[in-house]
């Protein structure tokens, strides 16, 4: 989710007025025991609710992120619903998934999301 931060809050900052945005924060990626990224993105991995809130408060410091954020619950039943690790992008409209951003080679065609919302801003989604 760090490469993608820039545009995420790129596109919350543009459209939030006019489109709700939520991040969900599910378990996370790069723990020194499952998918270790060097120092600056390892941490250990969390063994309790509290633990997995706290790492999301940091990454929302540390990344100055304010996107609306939630927290997965401790055994991820939106992660397990949605197949969202370790990273993905929803749109949900009218109670039904309407998007879903596919990453292609680690990274995602943002243009593909801006689109959908400027496309359901004017009435075409």
């Amino acid at each position: 989710m760090r490469a993608g931060v820039p545009r995420q809050q790129a596109l919350y900052h543009k459209y939030k007025d006019r489109i709700n945005f939520l991040t969900i924060y599910i378990r996370e990626a790069h723990t020194r025991d499952e998918w270790p990224l060097g120092n600056d993105f390892c941490w250990k991995n969390p063994t309790t609710m509290e633990e997995r809130m706290a790492l999301a408060r940091k990454f929302q410091r540390e990344m100055k992120y304010d996107v609306p954020m939630a927290v997965d619950a401790f055994d991820d039943p939106f992660n397990d619903y949605f197949s969202s690790w370790p990273e993905r992008y929803y749109i949900i409209h009218e109670g039904k998934l309407a998007f879903k951003a596919m990453p292609i080679k680690d990274n995602y065609e943002w243009e593909e999301v801006e689109q959908w919302v400027v496309d359901y801003l004017n009435g075409q989604n």
